[in-house]
């Protein structure tokens, strides 16, 4: 692989012009002549200020671009953000409603609307309806002879 190629992918992948400079043996500053006159003058974001653009965390960023089949890297390019920027709202909203999901949060956009699918979640009944009436539950169980010793069903 050519050199400045090299230098790039280093970049692109979060290593500072010095551990750059080390790795090939040129200094920090050819090194940055040579990203300059590769990428013109493109201007670089680190993944950081790309979540802050966002409004979310930088882990909820890496999670996301995991999720797409996006490759995670440190640096990005405008045609990169843009990209980013697209699938991001387009698949970052919220599973009940729609609407855009708020920066500290990743599945739904309010409480509200996580309740909500809460209450319409069979498992969610189902789990709730046993812990409102576990004892009449485990009453019913030890009838049937099903329930023998609830800690070794793993029902407490």
């Amino acid at each position: 692989m050519e050199r400045n190629q090299v230098i790039v992918e280093l970049r692109e992948h979060g290593k500072t012009l010095q551990e750059i400079g080390d790795l090939v043996g040129l200094t920090r500053e050819r090194v940055r002549q040579i990203l300059e006159e590769r990428n013109g003058n493109v201007k670089l974001i680190t993944c950081p200020m790309l979540a802050e653009e966002l409004g979310v965390g930088v882990q909820t960023l890496y999670n996301f671009l995991e999720r797409v089949g996006i490759e995670r890297r440190y640096y990005w390019q405008s045609h990169d953000i843009t990209l980013v920027k697209y699938l991001f709202a387009k698949n970052h909203a919220c599973r009940m409603c729609g609407q855009p999901v708020g920066p500290h949060r990743w599945v739904y956009c309010s409480d509200e609307c996580c309740r909500k699918v809460q209450e319409e979640d069979s498992r969610y009944r189902a789990r709730k309806y046993y812990w409102d009436n576990r004892d009449e539950v485990r009453r019913k169980l030890r009838e049937k002879k099903l329930l023998t010793n609830s800690k070794a069903c793993g029902i407490l």
